[in-house]
């Protein structure tokens, strides 16, 4: 039962965490990878894991950010191999997080480039989530590179898909009602 709790709660530190939940939560990804490692929710948690490994990576100092990034590295190896052993599983999955990957890297045409291929892989999944969290990423990326209309229009987007799925509380947090991942 705890790689289902550590899973969900994963899942909701992400979305509506700060950095202190992140640190506390984000290397407990192996309890879910040890304890159910073919369940179809260990590539989630990966996700999950992951996108705060880039949070934190981004926040922290030097030495903590080697640590973070390394981990990442990791993660996303994993996401790799099941993306290529299952794409229409993992694809958008591992298409999202390599997206952050590449805007922490600084490559941030290229992170554009893999939100996009995230939103249509998860698209054609039936993936909601994913598809919401990668529109919200990208509007991210548009708005601190200056972009400010293509902004408005992606996260416009990422709250209807958001509310379209039910996840009112995600679409609220676009709306500045609550915190939201950097």
């Amino acid at each position: 039962y705890q790689a289902w709790l550590v899973y969900a709660k994963l899942r909701a530190v992400y979305l509506f965490g700060d950095l202190a939940d992140y640190q506390a939560w984000v290397g407990r990804v192996a309890v879910v990878e040890s304890s159910v490692p073919s369940h179809t929710k260990v590539p989630v948690a990966v996700m999950y894991a992951a996108l705060m490994r880039c949070r934190l990576a981004r926040e922290a100092g030097a030495a903590a950010a080697q640590a973070h990034v390394a981990e990442l590295s990791r993660l996303r190896g994993r996401l790799a191999e099941w993306a290529a052993a299952g794409p229409a599983n993992v694809a958008h999955r591992r298409a999202l997080v390599e997206g952050e990957a590449a805007w922490l890297e600084g490559r941030s045409g290229e992170a554009m480039g893999w939100y996009e291929r995230a939103v249509a892989l998860a698209r054609v999944a039936r993936c909601a989530p994913v598809e919401a969290l990668a529109t919200e990423r990208a509007a991210a990326l548009a708005g601190a590179e200056g972009r400010a209309q293509e902004q408005a229009l992606r996260k416009a987007e990422a709250q209807r898909l958001w509310r379209d799925w039910g996840a009112d509380a995600c679409a609220a947090r676009l709306s500045g009602e609550a915190a939201a991942p950097k």
